[in-house]
């Protein structure tokens, strides 16, 4: 059996954006560390429902920008984030797509891992 290798650097996506001035951002996309996953599904708790083996969100409000908020930073700036009150102003497609991005950063995405079994 081969050992399991692992790398202990957070993985980054670099992210761009245009302002309305046409001036780009540059912001980098962060794996959390495993206390930071942690806390951000507990912070999921409040939100959810659950039904025997079926999880619902009851309350949408901020869903997205919870974990946005703990993965996006500015590049070129160690440490600092991008704040919560300017990532609740991005267009909500530009949401989207960071919030599945730092979803399977992090390994949140526990369906790919289901179909990959299926297989």
């Amino acid at each position: 059996m081969e050992p399991l290798r692992f790398s202990l650097r957070k993985k980054e996506i670099e992210v761009i954006m245009e302002d309305d001035a046409g001036e780009e951002l540059k912001m980098v996309l962060r794996e959390m560390d495993g206390d930071e996953r942690d806390a951000y599904l507990n912070g999921l708790k409040d939100r959810m429902t659950v039904k025997g083996d079926t999880a619902r969100i009851k309350n949408f409000a901020g869903h997205q920008v919870a974990l946005i908020k703990r993965c996006l930073f500015y590049a070129g700036v160690d440490g600092v984030a991008v704040e919560e009150s300017k990532i609740k102003k991005f267009p909500s497609s530009v949401q989207s797509d960071l919030f599945e991005a730092a979803h399977t950063l992090c390994g949140l995405d526990t369906k790919k891992d289901d179909d990959e079994k299926e297989e």
